[in-house]
C-alpha cells in the first residue's frame, strides 16, 4: 500500500485561506513507493551488446540442457513389456484350452473326456438336455454357450489387439483396453451360470446320456465334477484379462 501525502493540510496557503490549493504535479504524485520506484523504469540492460551476450549464453545452455529427469512418468509406457508378455500368455492359453478336455465324466465303458471341439458338435442336444433338468439349468447352459463361443473369439481379438500395428500409442492402448474389457462378459457368464445351477434339478438327462457316478440329484457340485481343466483355464484367463484391462 502506498500512503499519500495530504497536501491540503501541509500547504500554508491552504491553512490561511481555508480553501484547498491545487498542488503542482511534483507534489501531487509524491507517494511512498513512487520515490523508490519512479514511473518510468530504467533500462535493464546497460547496452545492446550486453543483451545480445545474454541471449547467446541462454541459447547455448538450452541446446545442452536436459529438461526431463532420468525417470519420468511421462515416458512410462501404458503397456509395458511385462504386460504384453502376460497378455500374450493369457490369450494364447485360451487358444490352447480348446485342445484340452473341457468335460470329464464316466460311462459304462470307463472315464471319458471331451475337448472344446468334441463338445461343439453336441451343443444342440446339450442345451435341450439342460432345460429338461430344470429351467435354471437351461439358463446356465446358455451362459455356458457364451463362455464356450467367447473363448476362441476373445483369444483371437486379444492377440490381434496386442500385435496389430496401431495408428498411434494412444489408439493402441484404447483398442487393447476395449478388447480386454470384453472378457468381463465371459467371466460374468461363468459366474452367472454357476449361480443358476444352485437350485439343482433332475439327474435323469445325464443318466440318459450314459453318464454315471454323478449322484442322485443335479447340483452345482455335479457341474464341478463334470468340468475339466480346459474350462478352468478359460475361467482363469477371462478373469486375468478383465483385471489387466483396469491397469491400462
Amino acid at each position: 500500500m502506498c500512503a499519500r501525502v495530504d497536501v491540503h493540510m501541509a500547504d500554508p496557503k491552504a491553512e490561511k485561506t481555508g480553501k484547498p490549493v491545487k498542488p503542482d504535479e511534483d507534489t501531487r504524485y509524491r507517494f511512498i513507493g513512487f520515490e523508490v520506484f519512479p514511473k518510468k523504469a530504467k533500462e535493464f540492460w546497460k547496452s545492446d551488446n550486453e543483451y545480445k551476450q545474454h541471449v547467446e549464453r541462454a541459447r547455448a545452455v538450452k541446446s545442452f540442457a536436459d529438461w526431463e529427469r532420468d525417470f519420468s512418468l511421462v515416458n512410462v509406457d501404458d503397456v509395458t513389456k511385462i504386460d504384453r508378455i502376460i497378455l500374450t500368455v493369457s490369450n494364447a492359453l485360451l487358444l490352447v484350452a480348446l485342445f484340452l478336455p473341457w468335460l470329464s465324466y464316466r460311462t459304462a465303458a470307463g472315464k471319458e473326456t471331451a475337448t472344446w471341439f468334441g463338445v461343439f458338435g453336441k451343443l444342440g442336444s446339450a442345451l435341450g438336455g439342460a432345460f429338461s433338468i430344470s429351467g435354471f439349468a437351461g439358463l446356465a447352459m446358455l451362459c455356458g454357450l457364451v463362455v464356450f463361443l467367447g473363448t476362441p473369439v476373445l483369444a483371437i481379438l486379444g492377440l490381434l489387439a496386442l500385435y496389430r500395428k496401431p495408428s498411434s500409442p494412444e489408439a493402441y492402448v484404447h483398442r487393447l483396453r476395449k478388447v480386454l474389457r470384453l472378457s468381463y462378459v465371459g467371466f460374468g457368464a461363468w459366474m452367472l451360470g454357476l449361480v443358476l445351477t444352485l437350485p439343482g434339478g433332475s439327474i435323469a438327462p445325464l443318466a440318459n446320456c450314459g453318464i454315471v457316478g454323478v449322484g442322485e440329484k443335479f447340483t452345482i457340485l455335479t457341474v464341478f465334477g463334470l468340468l475339466s481343466y480346459g474350462a478352468a483355464i478359460s475361467l482363469g484367463m477371462f478373469l486375468l484379462n478383465s483385471v489387466k484391462s483396469n491397469d491400462l
